[in-house]
């Protein structure tokens, strides 16, 4: 026998060591079963983890931060022009409405490219070249 477990019986007896076996025996399985059928609480880090990290989700991650910040360079461009027409429009009222309009969306577009690159389930996925944040 082992110096554990002749210690162990010695202090607390025989019956208190089979309990400890049969506890520490019934925890392993418990563990285990935990482990490969999916049994709380591994079930809840194995859903996550098959939703965070599947090819799915890396992919729509990835090529979503690329294509919103492809569409925040557009849309200020397309500022920049509406600015231009407001000099040179004849209908000041459609131009400034016109030019609102697009301020409005790429506010949205910004707000929304931020708040995701915050989001730690999705930013691991983020093109590092990519800024962190957009200031407007």
């Amino acid at each position: 026998m082992s110096e554990f477990k002749e210690e162990f019986k010695d202090y607390f007896g025989s019956t208190a060591w089979k309990g400890f076996v049969i506890g520490g025996g019934l925890l392993l399985a418990y563990i285990l079963a935990a482990l490969f059928w999916g049994v709380w609480p591994f079930s809840v880090v194995s859903g996550l983890a098959k939703k965070v990290v599947n090819p799915t989700a890396i992919i729509q991650n990835y090529e979503y931060f690329e294509d919103q910040f492809m569409a925040i360079k557009s849309t200020k461009k397309k500022i920049e022009i509406a600015r231009r027409n407001l000099l040179s429009s004849s209908d000041k009222v459609f131009a400034e409405t016109n030019l609102s309009g697009l301020e409005m969306i790429l506010a949205d577009q910004i707000a929304e490219y931020n708040s995701r690159s915050s989001q730690i389930t999705r930013n691991m996925w983020k093109n590092e070249k990519l800024p962190r944040e957009i200031s407007e």
